[in-house]
């Protein structure tokens, strides 16, 4: 069965936003996704994963101290997880992710917590200090990466912010915030020179691959992690798996186990535009590539299937957008490639040389900010309150039925 995963994942949020918003809306979102898939196994899978989704969406409030792990950094805030809050007699694991004001990765001690509805993360910690003691090696390494991070953080250029999938204001009034979501293709590149590297010393695929992936791994924690970095890296993973036991997988349910996973690690992520658009630009590469689109078309696709995430996020649209993100994506992918060479270096402690490799991009930036900065001033479709939501929605709608012709066809 063709995305089998993806439906699960489809569902699964669904299953959430039963919860969460109500059962009207889930029940026109649940419609809508068995337009595309509905044949008997599928509506098996929906029902499963409806059930699964409602369960993990249900959250309590909670109150105390709190210990965690900084799971992603942007800027001066961070997403903490493993979550635990003193209950007077233990430290009690709730579920979740909680949002807390750090700059710093590593254990972290917060004097207060509380639950906010319809958000990610869905708890604000407050009062929190960064507490780096009794660090397992993996945490530690971890850490050392997060400091090496603040080195390309500190750059404030725009192949920098791609690499760490942080997008300035500047990028969503140009309309072009979907480029930076679907910015894990740098977790590609990073392990794709791994494996070069460690392929140059073992020829042993079976030692290679789980190295190269560890590489892989350590160096997208210097991405945040991002959820588009966290979908690459999973993606690469479950494809590197199938690959080593050469059973063949459909490249959709690649990436609908990659949503999956991510899903059931916490399924409130479903409120992040980083980890929707990622998803949903992604889905439209692969949908094209399937299709054997001409590689220029690509973009336009990966623009237009996160254009109702954009719509709802931002509520806005850009006229210009979609031909900026025609001609710009794949010179940006250039940038990309060559940042996570520079920022592999850094890693490795050659942080000067990386500094200057960095800086000498900065006349090849130049003229996309400037293309940005002019986009950002042309005027735009403003959309407020219901107008996004129903737009969006439709937009939904349209993708959903057009998906299902062009998979028709192969």
């Amino acid at each position: 069965m063709n995305a089998f995963f993806l439906v699960g994942a489809l569902f699964l949020s669904t299953g959430a936003l039963l919860k969460i918003i109500g059962l009207p809306l889930s029940v026109i979102l649940g419609a809508a996704s068995f337009f595309m898939f509905s044949r008997r196994k599928e509506i098996i899978v929906a029902a499963m994963f409806l059930m699964v989704g409602a369960i993990l969406s249900l959250r309590t409030p909670a109150a105390g101290e709190v210990l965690g792990l900084v799971s992603s950094l942007k800027g001066k805030s961070a997403v903490v997880k493993n979550v635990r809050v003193w209950d007077g007699n233990n430290w009690k694991k709730i579920k979740g992710h909680g949002y807390a004001k750090l700059n710093t990765g590593g254990r972290v001690y917060c004097t207060g917590i509380e639950l906010r509805k319809n958000r990610y993360p869905e708890y604000i910690l407050s009062r929190c200090y960064t507490f780096p003691v009794d660090l397992d090696p993996l945490n530690r390494m971890k850490l050392y990466v997060w400091e090496k991070r603040e080195n390309i953080e500190r750059l404030n250029t725009l192949t920098a912010k791609m690499l760490i999938s942080t997008p300035d204001e500047i990028a969503n009034k140009a309309g072009v915030s979907h480029i930076f979501a679907v910015s894990g293709f740098h977790i590609g590149i990073y392990f794709t020179l791994a494996l070069v590297l460690v392929s140059s010393f073992i020829s042993n695929m079976f030692v290679a691959y789980p190295l190269s992936l560890f590489i892989a791994f350590m160096l997208a924690v210097q991405s945040g992690p991002s959820p588009s970095a966290i979908r690459a890296l999973i993606f690469i993973t479950v494809w590197a798996i199938f690959k080593l036991i050469d059973y063949p997988i459909s490249i959709l349910n690649v990436l609908g186990i990659a949503a999956l996973m991510s899903l059931l690690e916490d399924v409130y992520i479903i409120f992040s535009p980083s980890f929707l658009m990622s998803y949903s630009g992604t889905f439209g590469i692969l949908v094209s590539l399937k299709n054997k689109e001409k590689w220029y078309l690509v973009p336009f696709w990966a623009y237009l299937y996160s254009l109702p995430f954009s719509i709802l996020f931002f509520d806005r649209i850009n006229l210009l957008s979609p031909f900026v993100s025609l001609f710009v994506s794949p010179y940006i992918s250039i940038l990309v490639a060559s940042g996570a060479v520079f920022s592999l270096l850094n890693i490795l402690g050659l942080e000067n040389f990386s500094r200057v490799l960095f800086t000498g991009l900065k006349p090849l930036e130049f003229p996309v900010v400037k293309l940005f900065q002019f986009i950002s001033r042309f005027p735009a479709v403003e959309l407020h309150g219901i107008y996004s939501v129903v737009l969006s929605f439709a937009l939904m709608v349209v993708i959903v039925w057009l998906t299902r012709k062009r998979l028709s066809r192969i």
